[in-house]
């Protein structure tokens, strides 16, 4: 499985150090989007199976959307322990939400259960691999 981080490099490395060498692919996407035009760098994505992105990422938002909505990706949102920041992002297209502050443990748990989500949801809704 192919998994797009949208976020800091130290969030995307710590993702990779909780899978190791397992069957998922870390993709890291470190351009950001500050404007529509800067969206074209996600066109060339392919075989994307689920992007997770940090909503304190500038262009998280319009990431969100293209992604989830236009590429039909399956979209996690990494988020920080706050209540006021996941109720910003209510009307986006997330499958779901991820703490940031979670241990490593608590956040290997919550990446696979979205995985395993996206899955099973790619499975029933006849979605193609390629993205």
């Amino acid at each position: 499985m192919n998994v797009l981080v949208y976020g800091s490099i130290d969030e995307g490395k710590r993702i990779k150090l909780i899978f190791g060498s397992g069957d998922v692919e870390i993709i890291y996407l470190t351009q950001k989007i500050t404007r529509p035009r800067d969206l074209k760098s996600l066109r060339n994505l392919r075989d994307i199976d689920l992007a997770i992105v940090d909503a304190a990422e500038t262009g998280a938002k319009q990431v969100c959307n293209y992604l989830a909505k236009v590429r039909r990706i399956v979209v996690a949102l990494l988020v920080d322990g706050r209540y006021e920041e996941w109720v910003e992002w209510i009307h986006y297209p997330v499958l779901a939400y991820i703490s940031k502050v979670a241990g490593d443990e608590e956040l290997a748990a919550r990446i696979k259960s979205v995985i395993s989500r996206a899955r099973s949801s790619s499975n029933i809704m006849g979605v193609s691999d390629s993205n």
